[in-house]
């Protein structure tokens, strides 16, 4: 336990731990937005098409 702790303070003072986390965290932000694009689309899709809206409730729950 106490390698792992050295070894990421090493990281951290080389930077590289910051420069990992600058790439993913908007990876991770993107990945969301895709995902929550794709449901809103889905959606509209089936409001568009005069699905009943309280059938799709009941078959989601």
């Amino acid at each position: 336990m106490p390698d792992a702790i050295l070894y990421y303070e090493k990281y951290e003072q080389d930077g590289s731990v910051l420069e990992i986390m600058r790439f993913l965290i908007p990876f991770n932000i993107g990945i969301f937005l895709m995902f929550s694009m794709i449901n809103s689309q889905v959606l509209f899709k089936l409001l568009e098409e005069k699905f009943n809206f309280a059938n799709f409730l009941s078959l989601t729950m």
